[in-house]
């Protein structure tokens, strides 16, 4: 129901960590699912459900596995062993993992900074086949960990690997232009053009011609990291100016204008609109 928060988990949370030892693994995933979403930010808490987890991950099924390593990203804790553990157990169980596990899950490794390259690229050889049951978040995410994967992890030396990440961006990207670009959020859509740059994927123009369109439509919820985001990608991919993408800087310097830059909240947005504004 949305209606817990930090507070009124409390007691159940010291109870719980008085009891993990009892709980099956099905438990031991909602309750750490639970606690990530309700914000409970207690590491000695997370730390002591990882270890009974370790114990215990022979029995967890994929959407168990999902939610516990999300729940650590969530709630920002990086208990390695669990993340190493649970990319072990997931190997021999893909088939059995929905889009949104899939999604859920490179995504968590990905916001943990920990990029295991077996898995990274097992899970994203299954998204070409799967892509049409990926929601828009579920894309966006994706690529975004694959980006993340390329552009901060390990180097990809090996083209049969390289190959497999940008077959994946390529499924999703035809996904959106083909047949979601007007059901994506603008925010989905940023972050997909974010990744493909940041992943130095040669995005087709069509998607920074859509890109402002999207925006506009939605430009006053937008936020201040969607801006920047959007006008860096749009520069980066060799937009602006009189050339494509044009229009996303118009759309943003029209909203920027009206907020004012200090709305723009940290250096690193700053810095990067105003880069693409000079570019």
């Amino acid at each position: 129901l949305g209606a817990a928060d930090r507070h009124a988990l409390a007691p159940f949370a010291a109870e719980a960590s008085r009891r993990f030892e009892e709980f099956k693994p099905q438990e031991l995933s909602n309750t750490a699912w639970a606690f990530a979403r309700a914000g409970v930010a207690d590491e000695a808490l997370f730390m002591r459900l990882g270890d009974v987890a370790l114990r215990k991950l022979r029995g967890f099924n994929p959407q168990n596995l999902t939610n516990t390593i999300w729940a650590f990203a969530t709630a920002g804790f990086k208990h390695q062993a669990v993340f190493e553990g649970v990319a072990a157990a997931s190997l021999p169980q893909l088939e059995g993992f929905n889009a949104q596990n899939l999604s859920n899950s490179i995504w968590a490794f990905a916001r943990s900074e920990l990029y295991p390259p077996t898995y990274f690229a097992r899970v994203c050889a299954k998204v070409p086949p799967k892509v049409k049951e990926y929601n828009p978040q579920n894309l966006s995410n994706t690529a975004w960990a694959i980006a993340k994967r390329v552009s901060e992890g390990p180097a990809v030396t090996a083209a049969a690997e390289k190959a497999v990440y940008f077959s994946a961006l390529g499924a999703i990207v035809e996904e959106v232009l083909a047949h979601r670009v007007d059901d994506v959020h603008a925010q989905n859509l940023v972050s997909l053009a974010y990744a493909l740059v940041v992943a130095n994927f040669d995005a087709p123009a069509y998607l920074f011609e859509a890109l402002p369109r999207r925006l506009a439509a939605v430009v006053d919820k937008a936020n201040h990291q969607d801006l920047s985001n959007a006008c860096w990608a749009t520069a980066k991919a060799g937009g602006g100016g009189e050339g494509r993408g044009a229009e996303t800087f118009a759309v943003a310097e029209r909203e920027l204008l009206k907020r004012g830059v200090g709305p723009l909240d940290n250096p690193q947005n700053i810095s990067n609109t105003a880069w693409a504004f000079a570019k």
